[in-house]
C-alpha cells in the first residue's frame, strides 16, 4: 500500500482561481490523494466555492485570525533540520 499524497491549498479571497485549482487536484485521480484546504478568513465567496467540492476534501479549516499576522512557517523549518 502506498503512503497517501497530500496536497495543501492555502487561500484567501480567491474566488475567481480556487475552483480551478481545486478541479484540477481532483481531476489528477491519485489514488489516496488527501485534498486539504485552509483559508485564511475569506470575505469574497471563495469559502462558498470551497463547499461545492467538500466530497473530495479531507481537511477544511477557516482561520480568520491568520489575515492578522504573517504565517508561521515553524514546522516546516523543525522538520528541514531533523
Amino acid at each position: 500500500m502506498q503512503p497517501p499524497i497530500s496536497v495543501i491549498i492555502f487561500v484567501r479571497n480567491a474566488a475567481s482561481t480556487i475552483e480551478r485549482a481545486l478541479a484540477s487536484v481532483i481531476e489528477q485521480q491519485v489514488p489516496g490523494l488527501e485534498l486539504i484546504v485552509l483559508d485564511a478568513g475569506s470575505t469574497d465567496g471563495t469559502v462558498e466555492v470551497i463547499r461545492r467540492y467538500a466530497e473530495h476534501i479531507v481537511c477544511g479549516a477557516v482561520r480568520p485570525t491568520a489575515v492578522r499576522r504573517r504565517p508561521s512557517m515553524k514546522g516546516w523549518s523543525a522538520r528541514r533540520a531533523r
